[in-house]
């Protein structure tokens, strides 16, 4: 769960992905979705289907990649905080592993509930841009798309395809639509996963 100490419970983060971050070179998981153990099955959360774990621990040796999972997660969400302020021409910090080669890209996806509907965003970096970049939310488990993104164009889903003018008139290779989206349209849609991810922190 994600706890502001304010107001309580704000969401509840279901599983996190990134690659090419640091230490992490290939494509890791973090997941809080439960195995088939159901020894504490009354100490889980149960949201359409899904049996979600309250707490986890990251745990293993010294230089096994822990600080540089919590950093992966720590850049997603300041990237998604604090993208709109960078300036047109400005690179996008992209920490790649020591051994990547150029063009490589660096990863990173997300799922979560935020007030009981399940999102899930991710981006990709790549030469220190913004790759690629989707956003879908899942009302009665279906998935819907809010937007895809490939380079500087941008998909909407059908039903958000009037919500996006305002938003793609401020899009630059190093901001995050979500960010632009969340700043520039009233999509409630847009705004929950904008507000969820800096609260990691």
């Amino acid at each position: 769960m994600v706890v502001n100490k304010t107001t309580g419970v704000i969401g509840m983060l279901l599983e996190f992905r990134c690659s090419n971050h640091k230490s992490i070179k290939n494509e890791i998981t973090f997941s809080m979705l439960a195995g088939s153990d159901d020894t504490h099955e009354k100490s889980l959360k149960l949201h359409n289907g899904m049996r979600i774990l309250r707490t986890a621990v990251i745990y293993g040796p010294n230089g096994s990649g822990k600080s540089n999972f919590i950093d992966a997660l720590n850049f997603c969400a300041l990237m998604v905080d604090k993208s709109m302020r960078f300036q047109p021409g400005e690179k996008v910090p992209q920490s790649e592993h020591k051994t990547s080669e150029e063009g490589d890209a660096s990863s990173y996806a997300i799922q979560f509930l935020k007030e009981g509907i399940r999102y899930a965003y991710g981006f990709t970096v790549q030469d220190q841009e913004i790759a690629e970049e989707y956003l879908y939310y899942f009302p009665k488990g279906r998935q819907v798309k809010i937007f895809e993104r490939s380079g500087q164009a941008v998909t909407p889903g059908d039903r958000y395809k009037s919500s996006f003018q305002q938003s793609l008139n401020v899009l630059k290779e190093n901001r995050l639509f979500l960010a632009c989206g969340a700043n520039f349209s009233n999509v409630k849609k847009w705004r929950l996963p904008f507000c969820f991810l800096p609260e990691i922190w």
